[in-house]
């Protein structure tokens, strides 16, 4: 048997993704913003482990703009691996994307994370779709396909990630990229 070949399309497809920030969560904050985003018709957010303080259970939610407003839903299926349970589920909130699931008890945690969001520098609804992982002292909860929507009525100009409760302890890094419209 020969090797499998995939046929080239015509034209080139490339998103070429650029960095556009990357930074620690400095230790003692409990938010991380990027502002002044600029033009782009794609956003990548990547987490690796940024950790909060130690005795603290948070959700990571996501914020565009600064719109406190009933604009964010997720769609999860997740699973915890000390239980081998699986779940889906909708998860509206006002105010905010919810990323992660706070823990029943307090434990340190870091987030591992990739989130793509579209239609970033236009007028209606944004897509995103992406995974996030809580590693916690115990054990470790999976979101490996989480995709939402953000009902905006402006472009992108600034993503906040806050945490619900702690603060980062100084470590990992947050990083956002993005493809020119």
């Amino acid at each position: 048997m020969g090797a499998s070949v995939i046929p080239a399309t015509s034209g080139t497809a490339s998103d070429n993704w650029v960095l556009i920030s990357s930074v620690s969560p400095t230790a003692s904050s409990a938010t991380v913003t990027f502002s002044s985003i600029g033009s782009y018709k794609k956003l990548m957010l990547r987490m690796e482990a940024p950790a909060q303080t130690s005795n603290t259970a948070a959700d990571t939610r996501l914020t565009f703009n600064a719109d406190s407003g009933s604009n964010y839903t997720l769609m999860s299926g997740y699973a915890y691996s000390n239980t081998g349970t699986a779940r889906v589920g909708l998860i509206p909130r006002t105010g905010y994307m919810q990323l992660t699931n706070q823990v029943g008890s307090a434990e340190a945690i870091s987030v591992s994370a990739m989130l793509i969001i579209n239609e970033v520098n236009t007028t209606g609804a944004k897509t995103i779709s992406g995974y996030t992982v809580n590693s916690l002292t115990s054990s470790a909860y999976y979101y490996p396909n989480a995709i939402g929507t953000y009902f905006a009525s402006a472009a992108i100009t600034s993503l906040t990630l806050t945490l619900s409760t702690g603060t980062y302890s100084g470590t990992g890094t947050v990083a956002l990229y993005g493809v020119a419209a």
